[in-house]
């Protein structure tokens, strides 16, 4: 599992500090898991509106599912989930090195205070 979160949702105050530092360690203990990376994409690169999605299921088909404040889309359709594999492609590239991010990560969790 690949993962880019735009540091402009790390920033924004949810819950309160206790709330906003057990979720940094709650990423920060999932990233220690094999098969999950995730890399911050810092404020200053361009970023998509919304979330979305990249799917393999287990017989190869490739999917994407895009959400936004009302709606939620899944699709098969090739040239679109290609599109959206280029516009990760394109973010993941932008964003900081695993290390970084988790030292990032890292800081924000601290900043939170105990």
């Amino acid at each position: 599992m690949v993962i880019v979160l735009h540091e402009a949702c790390l920033r924004a105050e949810m819950g309160g500090k206790q709330v906003m530092r057990e979720q940094f360690e709650h990423v920060l203990a999932m990233s220690e898991r094999p098969n999950v990376n995730i890399q911050v994409l810092p404020l200053r690169a361009a970023s998509v509106a919304g979330s979305f999605a990249l799917l393999t299921r287990p017989k190869g088909e490739r999917g994407a599912y895009t959400e936004g404040f009302r709606t939620g889309h899944y699709t098969e359709e090739l040239a679109v989930v290609m599109r959206f594999q280029r516009v990760f492609d394109h973010l993941r590239q932008n964003a900081l090195d695993a290390r970084t991010s988790l030292g990032l990560l890292q800081s924000m969790a601290e900043q939170c205070g105990k």
